[in-house]
């Protein structure tokens, strides 16, 4: 083992743009993103294929912690506190010849370095689940000429040791795992859900899944459980039966699912083609897994991983740097203040202005229309899109929340067309002043 001293710049999002149904894209370099998680409102991570992103102020700038891992490609992460973060990856480029999961304790100011399979070529970092920051298992896949087998790993002294476990499933690997307990653990195949009860030393099959693509497996209480891949099952018996409850729009499977609660969960889909780039893909349901509901995010880009911290605030990473943001659970909220029919259009002033994060934007309407109503910088890139939608005749109010922007001056406009018209009918805009 080694330590790794580390050295810090800071990286600043290049740049803001649009979003609709609450959704903020912003952009950290342009590298693949692989991970995200927050601690609360202002404190998270990022990893990308090769680096370690921390912000203190909700996003709007970064530090960057070079890790000291060479050319290896990070896969997973797990933070466990502001100082305490596990990353799992591969080592290193252009020939893999192992695997690795580097550790911190004192927030990424040095690193321990823990080598797997050295000199192995034909091995992948798939994942690895942390009861705490002492007690952890890692899956790695280890291929041959014509079949791929699952190893697990377990350590008990926060990865400084690692001891093979024999799980004896066969052919196959775990490509989710999830503690319920000290000693019990599950781990979804592309065809079976398992558990252990004895930390892992040993599995059965709790139920049979049959074909399918399987990619994540989200416990978000003791009994209700969920598998997502190009359906998503639902569980209410400890996963001994799982019933189909949505079915991913093709070409997209749900490549992560983040419950908040029992009854409050996403899903973020993208193609099964790589390839292909089509991504962006967000569901939610608020009634346990019952119904979902596609959500607008206004990208195509790859997505990787869903993090939330309560049912409103959340974050969704991808490639190219691509991090989505939501402060409103994904959804805009446009109310109709007033079903009285106005004498004209008009737009408001927003107030409160200057405002700081949250204000809101009243519009009237005289006739039925497609109303479209956005947010722009002072470089003239959309930010975010308020509404966009078919509105009778009436005062409407909007909501625009700022928390993911920086501070300065930014300009909503509103467009109202009639009869599909290609210009607007009505068309206004107006400045405000976010100051933080």
């Amino acid at each position: 083992m080694k330590k790794l001293l580390i050295f810090l710049f800071v990286f600043c999002i290049s740049s803001v743009s649009y979003s609709e149904s609450g959704w903020v894209k912003t952009k950290l370099g342009n590298r693949p993103l692989v991970g995200v998680h927050f601690l609360n409102n202002n404190t998270g991570f990022i990893l990308s294929y090769d680096s370690l992103f921390k912000t203190t102020n909700g996003g709007l700038n970064w530090i960057s912690k070079n890790t000291g891992a060479g050319t290896a490609v990070f896969t997973s992460f797990k933070v466990f506190d502001e100082y305490n973060i596990a990353i799992m990856g591969q080592c290193c480029y252009p020939v893999w010849t192992n695997g690795l999961i580097i550790r911190t304790s004192d927030g990424g100011n040095t690193w321990i370095n823990k080598t797997f399979y050295p000199n192995h070529t034909l091995i992948n970092a798939e994942n690895m689940e942390w009861l705490n920051v002492n007690t952890g298992i890692s899956v790695w896949v280890e291929f041959d000429s014509s079949n791929y087998y699952g190893r697990i790993f377990r350590t008990t002294n926060s990865g400084t040791n690692w001891s093979e476990i024999n799980y004896g499933i066969g052919l196959g690997y775990f490509i989710s795992m999830k503690y319920q307990n000290a000693d019990s653990i599950y781990g979804l195949t592309n065809i079976s859900l398992y558990k252990s009860t004895n930390q892992g030393s040993n599995w059965f099959s709790t139920s049979n899944l049959g074909t399918g693509y399987r990619t994540k497996y989200s416990c978000p209480s003791f009994d209700t459980m969920f598998i997502g891949g190009n359906k998503i099952y639902r569980s209410v018996n400890k996963g001994l039966d799982f019933i189909e409850t949505f079915s991913i729009d093709t070409p997209y499977i749900a490549r992560d699912l983040e419950f908040v609660n029992a009854k409050t969960g996403f899903a973020i889909g993208s193609s099964t083609q790589y390839n292909v780039i089509k991504g962006g893909y967000i569901i939610k349901t608020t009634d346990a897994g019952i119904n979902w509901v596609r959500q607008t995010s206004n990208t195509n880009i790859y997505t990787s991983d869903v993090f939330f911290l309560n049912e409103n605030t959340g974050w969704v990473v991808g490639d190219s740097g691509l991090v989505l943001k939501t402060t409103t659970g994904g959804t805009t909220f446009v109310n109709n203040i007033g079903t009285e029919t106005p004498s004209k259009y008009s737009l408001s002033q927003n107030y409160p202005n200057p405002f700081n994060p949250t204000t809101n934007i009243k519009f009237s309407i005289v006739n039925s229309g497609d109303v479209k109503l956005v947010v722009y910088d002072i470089q003239g890139r959309e930010v975010q899109t308020l509404v966009n939608e078919s509105l009778k005749p009436g005062t409407y109010e909007a909501a625009f929340d700022g928390s993911a922007l920086n501070s300065g001056v930014y300009f909503y406009k509103l467009v109202v067309r009639h009869g599909g018209s290609s210009t607007g009918s009505f068309t206004e805009t107006k400045k405000m002043l976010l100051i933080k």
